[in-house]
């Protein structure tokens, strides 16, 4: 599913207002330990290729959860507010992937994460796009 995470990555890099907050820290799954913050994590959630009469269309319908994480809810809320701003409705090629759409189903905020001191506010994103 690097696909997805290429073309996510691509999106939020190429945004001056996001690549202020984070520069170029927007991680697939994992945040590295020394990470520094404000970031961005990428999580696949679902991944539904339809088929058609025999035939795989290509099309992919991914579900992808956005973590904007921060060391204060106000740095975390921005950079949530920032990527949103960037990939709600994206249309076009990104990373190398035909994103048909990308649309925001929900956004909610996660509990303090106590030992890192992080503040988690998310996105929950449908990424409707072509496979290669």
């Amino acid at each position: 599913m690097a696909d997805v995470y290429a073309a996510v990555y691509a999106i939020l890099v190429a945004d001056a207002t996001v690549t202020g907050l984070i520069g170029t820290r927007c991680y697939p799954v994992d945040v590295p330990e020394s990470g520094d913050y404000p970031a961005i994590r990428l999580q696949l959630v679902s991944a539904q290729r339809p088929s058609a009469m025999g035939v795989d269309t290509g099309d992919v319908l991914a579900r992808v959860q956005m973590d904007s994480m921060a060391k204060t809810v106000a740095a975390a809320t921005a950079l949530r507010s920032a990527a949103r701003a960037v990939v709600q409705r994206f249309r076009g090629t990104a990373g190398g992937v035909v994103i048909q759409d990308i649309m925001v189903e929900n956004e909610l905020d996660l509990p303090y994460v106590d030992q890192a001191v992080l503040h988690v506010c998310v996105l929950d994103l449908m990424i409707a796009y072509k496979e290669a």
